[in-house]
């Protein structure tokens, strides 16, 4: 083969999947749902199973928790292989008594997407995050004094962690068959934090990867026919 054929074929394969990646999209996110589940630790844990979890006693009622809701203004077209926003989640942080928060919960996600004229629900999806209640010794030895004349300046913030990241099979829409990375808190942070008595939200981001093409358009097989008879006619040059 000559180096203008080698060309030539490189130039037809990119083009191929440049165009598959193009046809891709767009796609459309329908709806976005997620629940809370399997918590590690805590006492007087509700809400699995829903939007909402709480743990702890608190003797003011007001208990520690996450929430999730899914992406706002919802179906939204996806044009691109880049980040979208696929929910928020909230962290409510209030003073619990020691030893009842949870350590960790996992967060399933089901999304619907809609294009190429086919629909497809996905999921679940699962984000595990690692949860760290700090105690509220933010005085160190004065911890007593804090507590009786300065409460807030004992108070630490608490910490949350994602852990893993667990993405479902693949879905089909037309003939692209697509997969969903989960990729975590908005601007790729590993933790937030949320102060005593507040709450904190962030999006969690995802991106839809086109990991097979199953049946090559005809516009496509065009395209790469002229690339191979680009090549078929370098070789008769040679000859």
């Amino acid at each position: 083969m000559t180096p203008f054929s080698s060309v030539r074929l490189a130039l037809a394969t990119s083009l191929l999947l440049l165009a598959g990646q193009t046809m891709a999209f767009p796609v459309d996110l329908d709806s976005v749902s997620g629940q809370w589940n399997d918590p590690i630790g805590g006492q007087n844990v509700t809400g699995m199973g829903t939007g909402e979890i709480r743990w702890g006693y608190n003797h003011d009622g007001e208990r520690s928790g996450y929430g999730f809701e899914g992406a706002p203004d919802l179906p939204t077209t996806i044009n691109s292989g880049d980040a979208f926003t696929l929910g928020t989640m909230t962290h409510f942080n209030y003073a619990i008594e020691s030893g009842t928060a949870i350590n960790g919960v996992s967060l399933d996600v089901m999304a619907d997407f809609s294009g190429l004229g086919d629909a497809s629900v996905t999921g679940p999806y699962r984000f595990s995050f690692t949860h760290e209640e700090t105690p509220n010794t933010g005085c160190g030895l004065f911890y007593l004094v804090c507590a009786v004349f300065f409460p807030e300046k004992n108070h630490v913030d608490d910490i949350v962690y994602l852990d893993e990241t667990i993405t479902s099979s693949g879905f089909q829409l037309g003939d692209r068959v697509y997969s969903m990375e989960l990729l975590g808190f908005d601007n790729y942070k590993e933790h937030f934090k949320t102060s005593e008595k507040e709450k904190t939200s962030i999006d969690l981001l995802a991106r839809l990867n086109v990991r097979q093409v199953q049946v090559p358009e005809p516009g496509t097989l065009a395209l790469l026919g002229l690339g191979l008879a680009g090549l078929g006619m370098a070789r008769r040059r040679q000859r």
